[in-house]
């Protein structure tokens, strides 16, 4: 199920900013109207684990707090899981981690997309750092979260220095007690994107 729609960074690739350009590309859907459904995903489909599939998860931790709150109220945490939601690692910290777990997430996926910080200042427009990715994989390893991660190949302006980097990151990932996947993907730019321009 989706809780918002859009994501409010503006990364050069994505179509979000094609898609939903109003409200700066970014909309919640109320707690309420969330539970909801999770609610009748869960009583009536006897559906116990449901996947988050935002763009971009956890952008506010007190919605987070709300959400658990509401879950709590409803008797449905710890009843429901999350197998599944898409955060960027900017805003990974202990906290978020801490509130993730609460939720019953027990897998995330990054954008990685390089390992480079420079081409991660190109693509993701700032503010996210290789070293933002490795603590945030590290934060969720203490929780016992897994993570997936994405990377992309072949950008615009990417050097062969930059793909080193990436395969040097993606070593270092495999390698982290809490890994289940990475996937590589050839940089697509769609139509009215800041990358297709």
């Amino acid at each position: 199920i989706f809780t918002s729609r859009g994501c409010p960074y503006p990364c050069i690739f994505c179509a979000r900013q094609v898609l939903w350009k109003e409200g700066g590309g970014y909309r919640v859907f109320p707690i309420d109207y969330v539970v909801d459904e999770m609610e009748l995903l869960y009583k009536k489909y006897h559906i116990s684990h449901i996947w988050f599939a935002d763009d971009t998860f956890a952008v506010s931790k007190e919605r987070l707090r709300k959400l658990i709150e509401e879950l709590r109220k409803r008797k449905l945490l710890g009843v429901i899981k999350i197998p599944g939601v898409f955060v960027r690692s900017n805003l990974v910290d202990f906290e978020v981690v801490d509130l993730l777990k609460k939720l019953g997430v027990y897998r995330v996926t990054l954008g990685i997309e390089s390992g480079s910080n420079k081409m991660l200042r190109y693509l993701k427009s700032g503010p996210i750092t290789v070293q933002q990715v490795k603590n945030a994989i590290q934060l969720f390893a203490k929780q016992g979260i897994y993570v997936g991660g994405n990377i992309m190949l072949f950008s615009p302006h990417e050097t062969p220095h930059d793909l080193a980097l990436s395969y040097k990151l993606s070593q270092w990932f495999i390698k982290q007690p809490n890994t289940v996947s990475l996937d590589f993907y050839l940089t697509t730019p769609y139509p009215g994107t800041g990358l297709w321009n």
